[in-house]
């Protein structure tokens, strides 16, 4: 069970406005095709919040194609870290049984159903949602670690 903060301290964190610079993607040696990227943010004069951080999860299936982004921002409060806001999107061909496997967002204790177009989007058009939402600016861009770049 994640640990939530209450929606209207969520919201609270939610509207400061935050600047992130995110480093290399994390590849989980335990679970195939899943990426991760945390990084601290800071706020307008560039001093770090407090506690809060950005953690990025993205994860491609094969059977059936899949994708899965996991975008959350936690608050960390004595040894808990706290979800203030996380954007979770699921995207497969399989049929949806548990409500909990639909696209939707957290915003502090409150679940929020996602929108239907949110099944059609790729990584970016989910970065830039979870961007919007949490008032984050990322310094550079985070590309889809699964798109290779040449250099």
């Amino acid at each position: 069970m994640v640990d939530d903060l209450p929606s209207d301290e969520a919201r609270a964190i939610i509207a400061l406005i935050k600047f992130g610079e995110p480093g290399e993607w994390d590849w989980s040696p335990e679970l195939w095709g899943t990426a991760n990227c945390a990084f601290g943010v800071t706020d307008h004069d560039g001093k770090r919040i407090q506690g809060v951080t950005a953690d990025l999860l993205v994860k491609y299936g094969q059977r059936p194609p899949s994708s899965h982004f996991l975008f959350t921002i936690y608050k960390q409060e004595f040894k808990a870290r706290r979800r203030v806001y996380q954007l979770d999107l699921l995207q497969n061909g399989r049929k949806k049984v548990d409500p909990h496997r639909v696209s939707h967002e957290h915003i502090g204790r409150d679940r929020v159903p996602g929108e239907a177009a949110w099944q059609q989007y790729s990584y970016e058009d989910a970065l830039k949602l979870f961007c919007t939402r949490t008032n984050l600016t990322l310094s550079g861009e985070l590309p889809d670690p699964y798109v290779l770049q040449l250099l």
